[in-house]
């Protein structure tokens, strides 16, 4: 006589594992949505610098540390019809940062370069791009300002004559994300940072360091991201 039921209990555990693993993974994909990164902008003067270039990877990199996953995109038509020319946006003063900043709507229609969260661009774009790379949400960055500031003090102290300098680099940055099925902008944020350096002289002495050097300019730029990632890390995706 043949004996059937190791078969049939090893078939059931196979068939229980593959319904396991059903409920698992969709799980998982959705817990994970794929983002890419387009080309940053820099709306500042110094283009030299390579300062969107620089924003970008330290997003990226921060992101991936925190799970985030990314894929790895390249510029294109789509992307730049996308984003539009920050060029064609007047100037007018930005209150919360004190800086001359690049806003407005654009004057061929709501582009990504300047959109406000909650707007909603072409879809046919955003989703054009997102099916290209297997991604569900596109995130875009702008440099806009970069600049330095520098304060300093002197006098005389019990006949003694002191002296203190401080000097730094600011950064401002906008962050946005958009829902590449939907074109919806689902994340904007614009924070700004600095990185100083300070010196104390009395008499003859003085101690620390006053010059502003590319440390400072790193600085500037992870602190800013780091308060973008920060709102990032707020929302469910």
């Amino acid at each position: 006589m043949i004996d059937c039921r190791r078969p049939v209990f090893g078939y059931l555990y196979i068939l229980m594992a593959v319904v396991c693993l059903a409920a698992v993974l969709p799980g998982r994909a959705a817990a994970s949505p794929v983002f890419v990164m387009l080309e940053y902008a820099d709306e500042t003067i110094y283009k030299d610098i390579d300062s969107a270039e620089i924003m970008s990877s330290i997003v990226l990199e921060k992101m991936v540390d925190r799970g985030y996953v990314f894929v790895e995109g390249q510029s294109s038509p789509e992307e730049a019809q996308l984003i539009g020319d920050t060029r064609e946006v007047p100037d007018e003063l930005d209150m919360d940062f004190g800086y001359f900043l690049q806003t407005g709507s654009n004057v061929a229609g709501v582009r990504l370069c300047n959109a406000n969260e909650g707007d909603i661009l072409d879809s046919e774009l955003t989703n054009a791009i997102g099916q290209k790379y297997g991604a569900d949400y596109l995130v875009y960055g702008t440099v806009n300002a970069l600049g330095r500031m520098s304060d300093c003090d002197s006098g005389l102290l019990f006949g003694i004559s002191y002296s203190f300098s401080e000097s730094g680099l600011y950064a401002v940055l906008t962050l946005r994300i958009v829902e590449a099925a939907t074109g919806k902008v689902i994340f904007k944020s614009k924070e700004s940072a600095s990185a100083k350096n300070q010196a104390l002289g009395a008499g003859a002495l003085k101690l620390g360091q006053d010059k502003v050097n590319t440390n400072m300019y790193y600085g500037a730029m992870e602190k800013t991201v780091d308060k973008l990632i920060q709102k990032v890390l707020e929302r469910k995706w």
